[in-house]
């Protein structure tokens, strides 16, 4: 059976085309790997140098070689689709970080306009609440009564009553009234309240100086707090059971 001639095939006349320019290279190393490739080539198919010279002066098939051109041409068509195709893929990807950089920015000007929002929202209220505390305090001073702190008594202690002439009616003692089950007691802090009820929150009547005498009407315990009803030179009110030495 004859051999089919190489040179008809498509495979080893485009090998063939590919390494023949590269033995006249102007770089030695790359012309004598070439020679090297050709020769490998050549011994698949049982063929030498010689073989090849002696094809190439008789001359090989027309169609072949056309064929290996349009073979070339359809590799560069190729190559260039390969290289749009790159192109195409890494535009895509710059196109997708792009988008991708663009969504982290709307995501941190969303997250930037929420803080500011919050900001807001926190000075407002601090605003509301300082006006609140201003109407508050506006209110306690128009509407809560002003307590009359009577003026101190004076106490004539000049005992020359031949020169000054007689002297005037001083006020009585709460001392002088007691009665059963009363006691007697002395301020122990200066300007002690005396308030209309046994609370913080009563109005207060008149204040006391230290080392007043006063009489104990009656003690009572609410909560915590000791109060202790009293009647003074200035009247009758309620005082702390810690404000009164009894």
């Amino acid at each position: 059976m004859t051999s089919p001639d190489p040179f008809t095939d498509p495979v080893f006349t485009s090998r063939l085309q590919k390494l023949l320019p590269l033995l006249g290279s102007g770089q030695s190393g790359e012309a004598e790997a070439a020679r090297r490739k050709l020769l490998e080539h050549l011994a698949q198919h049982h063929l030498s140098m010689h073989d090849l010279s002696q094809r190439l002066q008789t001359g090989a098939p027309r169609a072949q070689f056309s064929q290996s051109a349009r073979e070339e041409s359809l590799e560069r068509q190729l190559s260039v689709a390969r290289a749009a195709k790159e192109e195409a893929s890494g535009e895509a990807r710059r196109l997708g970080q792009y988008l991708q950089a663009m969504q982290m920015e709307m995501e941190q000007g969303r997250h930037d306009a929420g803080a500011i929002l919050q900001a807001q929202g926190r000075t407002r209220a601090l605003a509301v609440t300082g006006w609140l505390a201003a109407i508050f305090c506006l209110g306690l001073a128009v509407f809560v009564p002003k307590v009359d702190v009577p003026p101190p008594r004076t106490v004539n202690t000049d005992r020359n009553f031949a020169t000054e002439g007689p002297p005037t009616l001083q006020a009585d003692s709460p001392a002088d009234h007691m009665t059963a089950g009363q006691r007697q007691g002395t301020t122990a802090v200066q300007d002690t309240p005396i308030r209309l009820g046994p609370s913080d929150s009563a109005s207060i009547r008149a204040f006391l100086n230290i080392g007043e005498h006063v009489v104990i009407l009656q003690q009572t315990r609410i909560g915590p707090q000791t109060w202790l009803l009293i009647r003074s030179a200035s009247g009758t009110g309620w005082a702390r059971g810690g404000d009164v030495l009894r």
